[in-house]
């Protein structure tokens, strides 16, 4: 059934970073709804279900709100590898460590973004 759902999920959960972002922020502010859910499924999941996680999420990203296809997708599965690594090593039952990464992945995910666009498209 996890298999089943997870393309719409995708899609609602991409749809609805985009919806805040236009509608409650007026396009100035991007929740990474999309980010935080392959950081949880980084930190929860196990290894094959967080992996087609991150790899759906970000392919539908890609299709729906990217210029370029794939970019996110192995933006979205680098991330959910070191994730999941940092899950191996560290306590990741404590909020403030969660915290601490989520904070460290969003940066580190948008550093690839702007870094790609500066190095390649100009």
């Amino acid at each position: 059934m996890y298999y089943l759902l997870l393309p719409v999920l995708s899609v609602l959960i991409v749809a609805l970073q985009t919806a805040l972002a236009d509608i409650v922020f007026a396009g100035h502010v991007v929740v990474e709804i999309s980010l935080i859910a392959v950081l949880y499924a980084g930190f929860r999941l196990e290894l094959v279900q967080g992996a087609l996680l991150a790899f759906v999420i970000g392919f539908v990203f890609d299709c729906l709100a990217s210029s370029v296809v794939g970019l996110f997708t192995v933006i979205y599965l680098v991330v959910f590898v070191c994730a999941y690594g940092v899950s191996l090593i560290a306590d990741t039952q404590k909020l403030s460590v969660v915290a601490l990464w989520g904070f460290i992945f969003s940066l580190w995910e948008q550093a690839l973004v702007v870094l790609f666009y500066k190095l390649i498209l100009h």
